[in-house]
């Protein structure tokens, strides 16, 4: 581990701070592709980065979303997603609606999470200070509680056969209600 140190000017003398940074600090790769069915197999969001590596943070990735009956797939719509690389965890319900959560990269920005109908449509677009307002928890108090990127406490998950999903933020439970992107807390 490499240390830097840093001396700070103020009005009157010098604060001595000292910063710890890790001499290879990088931002793994999300894959290239990934697949994400819903719990019945029923629905499959395929995500896929565009460009080449060195490019994705921009370029983002490309969603495709199909139905599977009896085998066979039926694309019901592509989009790209406008996330820094592309979302970080994803839900896919059995009745075709998604949640798509956080960026790959934990930033604090406005997609913390999206709702897409099963044609495609953004039911709900909500931010990270979105999500602390709808907690009722400060910025401070949502980003000291995560365990999974910037503000999730636990990882989000669908309720059986039902298009709520919950996630745990700053010590309530969040519900997602898939159809209308409607938030509660518990």
């Amino acid at each position: 581990m490499m240390h830097r140190l840093a001396l700070a000017y103020l009005k009157f003398g010098f604060v001595l701070v000292i910063a710890s940074v890790h001499a290879t600090d990088e931002i793994a790769l999300p894959p290239a592709s990934e697949n994400y069915y819903s719990p019945a197999s029923a629905y499959l969001l395929t995500l896929t980065m565009i460009g080449a590596p060195e490019d994705w943070a921009a370029n983002g990735s490309e969603a495709v979303f199909k139905k599977i009956q009896n085998g066979q797939s039926e694309q019901l719509w592509s989009q790209q997603l406008p996330h820094s690389y592309r979302p970080k965890l994803v839900i896919v319900s059995d009745q075709g609606y998604l949640a798509l959560f956080d960026q790959w990269i934990n930033v604090l920005g406005p997609y913390a999470i999206m709702v897409f109908s099963p044609s495609g449509d953004r039911l709900k677009s909500l931010s990270f200070d979105d999500i602390a307002k709808s907690v009722e928890a400060s910025r401070a108090n949502v980003v000291k509680k995560a365990q999974i990127g910037s503000w999730m406490e636990s990882l989000p998950r669908i309720a059986a056969s039902s298009n709520i999903v919950e996630v745990a933020v700053a010590g309530k439970v969040l519900s997602i209600d898939l159809e209308t992107g409607s938030l509660s807390q518990n």
